[in-house]
């Protein structure tokens, strides 16, 4: 019994060691260039570059809104987080509220889409 428990243990902490060293994998390989940019990635890039470049008028500040580890994406926030992001909007009528990041992903790919190591 007990040399069935040690097993299980050492198999436990074996796939969290093999888990810590590939968790920094995505974040290498797009450094690297190893991976193609997320969805929508360059689009947004742009986005973000033309409106630096030209803010709309009446723009004093841009306000970047990171959720929280509720997420599986950049793309739908949490319903509580919505409501805030919501209300920021409508109090600081003079900045643009940027709420689409994934700050969980270099290629703001959501938990649930095409990462590396999903299937693993």
């Amino acid at each position: 019994m007990i040399d069935l428990l040690l097993m299980f243990l050492v198999a436990v902490v074996a796939l969290l060691v093999v888990g810590a060293l590939l968790a920094p994998v995505e974040t290498l390989g797009w450094w690297a260039g190893w991976f193609e940019h997320g969805a929508g990635l360059d689009e947004a890039v742009a986005t973000v570059r033309s409106a630096i470049a030209e803010p709309p008028v009446g723009v004093q500040r841009f306000i970047v809104f990171l959720c929280g580890i509720s997420s599986e994406g950049g793309d739908a926030l949490p319903e509580e987080e919505a409501g805030w992001v919501a209300l920021l909007q409508v109090r600081m009528p003079a900045a643009v509220v940027v709420d689409d990041v994934f700050p969980y992903s270099v290629r703001n790919t959501p938990l649930t889409g095409d990462r590396p190591f999903a299937g693993f």
